[in-house]
């Protein structure tokens, strides 16, 4: 499951609706000095996925103490 985490947290991956409007109401937009736009639906969908991720390493370290976390863990 790591694994699977880890390809959709480097690659970005679109957010895919069935076209039905179900989701939260987007936060307030938060802006960078020069105007960028900071918490984008990409960067929470990643945020998310790499906290999912390093929930799920941590749980299989705790398991089994001979686990090593993948090369690319922080």
């Amino acid at each position: 499951m790591s694994a699977l985490l880890a390809g959709r947290a480097r690659i970005r991956v679109p957010v895919v609706t069935d076209g039905v409007f179900c989701r939260s109401p987007s936060p307030e937009p938060i802006y960078n000095s020069e105007g960028k736009r900071l918490n984008t639906r990409e960067y929470r969908t990643r945020k998310r996925l790499e906290e999912d991720r390093h929930r799920f390493i941590q749980e299989a370290m705790n398991i089994n103490e001979e686990f090593k976390p993948p090369a690319d863990y922080k």
